[in-house]
């Protein structure tokens, strides 16, 4: 009896070595590419008004959304892809 334990703490501590060492392959591998001991710069919040892209319905911020205007009416897009979407359907 005391043999299985030995070789279920022994499997136990390879096995969590083993998927330490994928984790970190993974993870340097990865497009953060974070470094041990630093930590990543918070991000900052988008401030201002968000408008909601008549095209696919997604919300985006006016300091980065795609515009086009219609008269007097200005409209906010997400992509160019949307935008051209809904350039190209007669208003």
């Amino acid at each position: 009896m005391f043999r299985f334990i030995v070789l279920v703490i022994l499997i136990s501590i390879v096995f969590a070595i083993v998927r330490r060492f994928f984790n970190s392959l993974l993870s340097a591998g990865s497009a953060n590419h974070r470094t041990r001991g630093h930590r990543q710069p918070k991000r900052s919040a988008l401030r201002g008004e968000m408008f909601k892209d008549p095209q696919c319905g997604m919300y985006v911020a006016k300091d980065l959304a795609l515009t086009a205007r219609s008269g007097k009416e200005t409209f906010y897009f997400c992509s160019e892809e949307c935008r051209d979407r809904f350039l190209s359907v007669d208003r």
